[in-house]
């Protein structure tokens, strides 16, 4: 694990025979200056652009921008269930997407609102935290949603994305297959 920034920490994991870099992030809020925003996402440009295109990419948390629901030119980036609409910070999260061939699961799995929407304050309510990973035949996104209910933060919902793995050794362990994610 490595810690880069107060905004940014890395994993590194090893899945059977894959290698999977996970990146968890918080962006600048709305309100921040737009050079500290723009430093923090040259430093995760700067990070992603280390990680081997033969290795999984994972990036997850609070990017702070809404992406809205219309796909335009991002299409091979974002899925047809986004929401609400978008502004600049999300601009800059499709354009970060585009440029890293990033797929934002959030927006390929149909849910209900209580499931899409993670970020609710009073009456506003979007979809500010996002899962983003780079397309691998290892690596299949078979859902991603908010968990309504819960509240890891004031008005933040947690988010779970459910990521198969193929190619992983399995061994059978006192009759049952268990998923060795060793050697």
């Amino acid at each position: 694990m490595e810690r880069c920034s107060d905004r940014k920490m890395k994993i590194r994991i090893l899945l059977g025979k894959t290698v999977c870099q996970v990146f968890s992030i918080h962006a600048p809020q709305i309100g921040q200056l737009a050079q500290e925003k723009e430093a923090f996402w040259d430093s995760l440009e700067e990070e992603v652009a280390k990680v081997p295109q033969v290795e999984g990419l994972l990036i997850g948390g609070d990017l702070n921008g809404h992406i809205g629901s219309e796909r335009g030119s991002f299409a091979d980036n974002m899925g047809p269930y986004g929401y609400g609409n978008s502004n600049r910070e999300g601009a800059a999260i499709l354009e970060f997407c585009k440029h890293h061939n990033l797929r934002i699961l959030n927006t390929y799995f149909k849910k209900d609102k209580n499931k899409t929407v993670t970020y609710v304050s009073g009456n506003a309510e979007t979809q500010l935290d996002l899962v983003l990973m780079r397309p691998r035949d290892s690596f299949t996104a078979r859902d991603c949603r908010a968990i309504p209910g819960e509240c890891c933060a004031a008005q933040h919902r947690p988010l779970r994305a459910n990521i198969g793995v193929s190619r992983m050794a399995r061994r059978k362990v006192g009759g049952r297959k268990k998923l060795n994610v060793g050697s």
